[in-house]
This record gives C-alpha cells, structure tokens and sequence, in this order.
C-alpha cells in the first residue's frame, strides 16, 4: 500500500512540473532580455525574408525578397565580418504564385554570396568575386548596407517585455523554449517599428496603418542551458499582415520572417578582416 501511495506522488509530481513548466515563462523572458542587452560580441547566422501577394480582383502577384548573414561581431566599438547573400523573386501566373505560397519559408534562390566588412561604425565595405576578374575578390564601399541586426535592439525587446506574460514555457535537457502568438492589431506602430528591423526599406505598416485588416505575430525565444545559466540561443519571429487598400480596390497578404541563431556570446576574441581584403585598394560604389 505505502509502495501504490510513492508512485502516485511520483506520478502527481512529474505532472505539476509539466504543468509549471508549460504555464508561464515571464521570468524568462526578463532573463532572456537581460542577456540580450549584455551581448557585446558574438558568432551569429541570420535569415529574414518577406512574402508578399497582392490581389486585385481575379490576378494576383507575389514577391518574395529573402536575406542571409553569417559572420561575427563586435557591438562596441562596431566591428564586423560576414558572408552576405540575398535573393527575389516576383511572379504573376497563377500556378507560378501557388508554388510559391505551398512552400515553407523563403522561396527565393539565393545563390551567390558577398563579403562584408566593417572595421568601424558607418564604414562598410562589400567584397565580390567573379570568373571575370579571376575569382579574385573585388572591394568597394557599400552604401546600402545596414549592420546585422542580431535581435538585442529596443525594438525587439520592447516587445519582448511587452507580452512576456503571454509566452508559454516549454523545456527540455538542453533548452528553454518561450513562444507567443497573439493578435498585436491594436500595436502597429510597436509592430512597424518591428517591420522596419527586420526589412529596413519596408514602409507598409508605418504608411498604411490605416488600411490594415489584421496583424498577429509569432515569437519563438530559445535558450541553452548551462554552467553560467541560460544563454540566449535562438530567435525567431513571423509577423502577418492582411490589408485591404480602397484607393486600389485591392488586398495584401504579407508575411515578414526574421531568424537568429547565436554562439560564442561574449567569447569572441578578435574579429579579422577578410583575407585579401586592403583598404588602399577599395574602389568607391554606391552600392
């Protein structure tokens, strides 16, 4: 008897810590954000994208613009180093579009990849290489191009706060994991804030607040467990956005992806200039 009683509150107990673990994740969601905001250098990989389809009665036209970035960085001073690649793509014909939206994710191909360095702030430099100049990498002054954006910035987490007693707590051996979704149409200047980090020449939620119909966004927070507590390990974010435009007589349907994988955080001792890179040799562009 006293042996059936152990296992039932064994049972009982393994079922209250589901239950907390599942329950709320405020507190680290604070954690989460303390740590962001002590980041002061890092190993990181990025990927955003937007995919976007505007509908005019029966025709229909999608557009996709993705982005990839890997490289480290030092945040004070300014310092880095990556592998840029990018992609677009736009279609009209309707088979063209539904391929298009069955697909998880980016839909563009991303083939060719640039070097970017940063050795100080608002100094940025492109490195491209090509059959024509003998693969030899070729640097110019790049004049359009934002330094990465890893996720630590006030626009991500003000929200982050925001609703950190939404997030739902899930762990397993190795992680932390803290996830929202919600209805935020009634935040969109926070949301084209947001909208701005993650594509910077995106003026749809800043311009057409008015015309939106719905907003929802979807926060994924990973944190990896170890000896110095957790550490921030991975964000990941889709915002949608439903707009009907009178002047148009039409309709947007817009997804905007952002995602952030983090290493090394606070333990990257030097960042290099790319080999072959020499600033005597850039040639000016407007890139």
């Amino acid at each position: 008897m006293r042996q059936k009683r152990k296992i039932v509150l064994v049972v009982i107990a393994m079922m209250m810590v589901l239950t907390l673990s599942a329950c709320g994740g405020k507190g680290d969601v604070k954690t989460f954000v303390k740590k962001m905001q002590k980041v002061e250098n890092l190993d990181y990989e990025i990927h955003t994208y937007r995919r976007y389809v505007a509908s005019q009665g029966s025709d229909r036209l999608f557009r996709g613009e993705s982005q990839v970035r890997q490289g480290k960085m030092q945040l004070d001073p300014q310092v880095f180093s990556e592998y840029y690649s990018e992609g677009s793509s736009e279609v009209q014909e309707p088979e063209d579009i539904d391929e298009h939206l069955i697909r998880f994710g980016s839909s563009d191909f991303i083939f060719k990849s640039d070097k970017i360095y940063s050795p100080k702030p608002k100094k940025v430099y492109i490195g491209s290489s090509s059959v024509t100049n003998n693969y030899e990498w070729v640097w110019k002054e790049a004049k359009d191009i934002n330094p990465p954006e890893i996720g630590n910035s006030k626009t991500f987490l003000d929200i982050y706060e925001k609703y950190a007693d939404k997030f739902k707590l899930t762990e397993d051996e190795n992680h932390y994991y803290l996830d929202y979704k919600g209805d935020v149409s009634k935040n969109l200047d926070q949301m084209a804030k947001l909208q701005v980090a993650i594509i910077p020449k995106s003026k749809m939620l800043k311009q057409g607040k008015k015309d939106v119909k719905s907003c929802k966004i979807e926060i994924h927070l990973v944190m990896k467990k170890g000896k110095g507590g957790p550490t921030p390990y991975q964000t990941r974010i889709k915002l949608f956005t439903k707009m009907d435009v009178p002047e148009i007589g039409g309709a947007i349907d817009n997804e905007d992806y952002y995602q952030a994988y983090y290493r090394d955080i606070n333990d990257v001792k030097e960042i290099k200039k790319p080999h072959g890179f020499d600033a005597s040799k850039v040639k000016k562009s407007q890139f």
